[in-house]
């Protein structure tokens, strides 16, 4: 007998589109939302700008960096703990950044320091964030 299609072959094959079709559109959504509204961008800008400075700092140095732009950022996208903004990673080199509820943008630095005393203070007319630059610590 010659079976020109089951129903259920059919259902199921266009159950399969349906589902990565909306899986596709939810990521193309979330990607633009994020792109709209300025995080990703200034991730981005505050990444590049902190790791330039770090990499061109030497130990002793104390450094602060205007950053009312991304607290307003971070703020408007609902992150309530402004400490999560910036994140530093002696062990890795590495600097995160996160402005909305995704992922972090990380950058690493190349400068071979421990990033000490990381404070932000909030206030008006804005927000500063300050840190020193250390001698790395050698694990033993």
């Amino acid at each position: 007998m010659n079976k020109r299609g089951d129903i259920s072959d059919v259902l199921f094959e266009n159950a399969i589109y349906i589902i990565l079709a909306v899986v596709f559109t939810i990521g193309m959504f979330l990607f633009v939302w994020q792109q709209s509204n300025g995080a990703a961008i200034f991730e981005q800008y505050y990444a590049s700008e902190i790791t330039k400075a770090i990499n061109m700092a030497q130990p002793g140095d104390k450094v602060s960096i205007d950053v009312q732009k991304a607290t307003e950022i971070a703020s408007n996208n609902k992150i309530t703990d402004f400490n999560q903004i910036f994140s530093f990673f002696n062990s890795k080199n590495e600097l995160c950044i996160k402005l909305s509820r995704g992922r972090a943008t990380c950058m690493n630095y190349y400068n071979n320091v421990d990033i000490l005393n990381v404070n932000m203070k909030y206030g008006i007319p804005g927000s500063v964030l300050y840190f020193e630059i250390g001698e790395k610590v050698r694990a033993s």
